[in-house]
């Protein structure tokens, strides 16, 4: 056991010596800039802070995000705390914002139709029931309001007839 043990500091002695003597990790040359985090940052205020570092800025690519608005840095290369060089470029992808989409009036057909209509444009259904002069599965109202633009992922409320009491 006693034998193991000293093998065991030995080994990690030995890497320890060499890897700060023998064989140290060099130092970079030049004038190395660690990339900071634009994550979240408007695009506007990222260029800003590139600049400041003596980096040149470009958006290579944009897409849309459901969470995050639209203007926003999503993604950086060189990622933070990368090492970069004074001039080199930082390239960014920004966020267009979330899908908008207006609910359709899916209000008098059936609810089956309602239901693929709705699903085919991105929305999610919850389905509410309601006595109403309708014939029985005809969608009598729907929340939010036909026509209302609103975010995607969403889910429309569906109230559909039980037909007339």
């Amino acid at each position: 056991m006693i034998g193991i043990v000293l093998m065991a500091v030995g080994v990690g002695s030995g890497y320890s010596f060499s890897t700060k003597v023998w064989f140290p990790i060099p130092e970079p040359e030049g004038d190395f800039l660690g990339v900071t985090n634009l994550r979240h940052l408007d695009q506007a205020e990222a260029l800003k802070q590139i600049a400041g570092l003596g980096l040149n800025g470009l958006v290579v690519d944009s897409f849309r995000h459901p969470t995050v608005i639209s203007g926003q840095i999503l993604g950086q290369h060189p990622l933070p705390g990368q090492l970069s060089s004074p001039g080199d470029t930082v390239e960014l992808t920004v966020s267009l914002g979330p899908i908008r989409r207006a609910v359709p009036d899916v209000t008098r057909i059936s609810f089956e139709a309602a239901v693929s209509v709705l699903e085919s444009s991105g929305f999610g259904v919850v389905i509410d029931s309601l006595e109403a002069e309708l014939p029985l599965g005809q969608v009598v109202e729907i929340l939010p309001e036909p026509g209302t633009e609103v975010d995607l992922p969403m889910e429309v409320r569906v109230a559909v007839s039980k037909g007339p009491s």
